[in-house]
């Protein structure tokens, strides 16, 4: 087996959340990257037969365009940052690219797929927002009855697929949602497939839901703390850890207010195995000291762009 580390031989080379509104086609200005396409024969050929990957290159973006807010109560991202350097756009669209060159099946274990998929999520929401928010003060992804994550604009593990497919089908498994259903019959059955190499023996870990990062202030936000990146080795503790920071965020997670509806009205049923529903999730993680939950409110979902503020 290879760990991989993209960001060293990229420079060798020259480098959701739908499920709650209803599904329908809106305009959207994303449109498919270069995926495997834009990669030199010296990355494909590095990253062709890899087992394992480090995600170095979006750790780098995510330690250069991630900042904590005051109190740890908000990530923010530094889009226009992000937009203007060529070097680090440059960098993303690489490393998107490695990861539609890589079939997700050929990686070591459940753990390293589970990475990928997250990882992949995230980057690609990264993308999105490069691609579609122009400088606009009111932008949000939820714009245009949510497109953001309906159209099929990202290249992943050589399939064309929405934001919506990779959460709600891929990693969730939900494949009644439209998403899936209304996809044709051979995306369908590669989700199906690599749901399955996900997690194959048994029911959804419900961290993720505090893992993938939506473009909003009302996300469980992208980790502000090394490692940013989710990886194998490290994966089961920065679950823990992005658990703990959201159920234990009062603005936007759980606390005198009320617990988010992410995790009220979102996906009540995904926390039902492992922790007996939200609230037990929400108990699992909760600080001792903290104040004390409002379980009877919800904290509305802010989809307020998670910019960093001028």
């Amino acid at each position: 087996m290879r760990v991989l580390r993209a960001m060293g031989l990229m420079a060798l080379c020259a480098l959701g959340c739908g499920e709650y509104v209803a599904y329908e086609a809106g305009p959207i200005a994303v449109t498919p990257g270069a995926g495997a396409d834009a990669l030199a024969e010296e990355v494909r050929a590095a990253f062709e037969t890899a087992e394992r990957l480090d995600h170095i290159a979006l750790e780098g973006l995510l330690t250069r365009f991630v900042s904590d807010g005051p109190e740890g109560l908000q990530s923010f991202v530094d889009y226009d940052g992000l937009d203007g350097s060529p070097e680090a756009v440059f960098a993303l669209q690489q490393y998107l690219g490695v990861l539609d060159l890589i079939d997700p099946a050929q990686l070591a274990d459940p753990a390293e797929r589970l990475a990928f998929w997250i990882n992949a999520y995230n980057a690609n929401v990264l993308w999105g927002v490069v691609q579609t928010y122009g400088g606009e003060a009111d932008y949000s992804v939820s714009q245009t009855g949510f497109a953001f994550f309906k159209v099929a604009a990202y290249r992943v593990g050589g399939a064309v697929l929405s934001l919506d497919q990779i959460e709600q089908g891929i990693i969730r498994g939900d494949f009644d949602h439209p998403s899936v259903a209304e996809a044709d019959s051979e995306t369908r059955a590669q989700i199906v497939e690599w749901h399955g190499q996900v997690f194959p023996d048994g029911p959804v870990d419900a961290r993720i839901h505090v893992a993938l990062n939506c473009a909003s202030l009302g996300c469980p936000d992208l980790l502000p703390d090394a490692p940013h990146a989710f990886r194998a080795e490290t994966l089961d503790a920065q679950l823990d850890a992005a658990a703990r920071r959201f159920v234990n965020n009062p603005v936007k997670g759980a606390g005198p207010d009320g617990v988010s509806a992410l995790l009220v009205e979102f996906y009540p049923g995904d926390f039902e195995a492992a922790y007996g529903g939200w609230r037990g999730f929400v108990e699992a993680f909760r600080d001792a000291d903290a104040p004390a939950v409002d379980f009877g409110s919800v904290i509305e979902y802010d989809w307020t762009l998670n910019i960093l503020p001028e």
